[in-house]
């Protein structure tokens, strides 16, 4: 998806995935930096609030309406509007955890 500082829909797929998994794309591809971070989960009407706490990053809030049958895209963002402005959320930040990690590497 494109990376850009505002709503956007995502489609993803859930798969089981062998411990070794792990090890297999460690060795094929090596690692340029690892995120860690705990994750929150709540849940309000079909939006996903996620709370991050990201090791040497702080601490983030998402947003993500699950849309279905019942709840289309218009639905989703009107509620993700609702929720920007119920936390008071005025800057979304634009770019993966990995970026945010990988561009304080760069000014080490």
């Amino acid at each position: 998806r494109e990376d850009v500082a505002e709503a956007r829909a995502s489609d993803y797929y859930l798969a089981p995935a062998a411990p070794e998994l792990k090890t297999l794309l460690t060795e094929a591809f090596g690692v340029i930096a690892v995120v860690d971070k705990v994750r929150s989960l709540w849940l309000w009407k079909n939006v996903r609030i996620h709370l991050d706490r990201v090791q040497g990053l702080g601490d983030f809030i998402e947003f993500e309406a699950v849309l279905s049958e019942d709840h289309d895209d218009a639905d989703g963002r009107e509620k993700v509007t609702h929720l920007q402005k119920a936390f008071a959320l005025t800057e979304p930040i634009q770019g993966s955890y990995l970026d945010l990690i990988l561009a304080i590497k760069d000014r080490e």
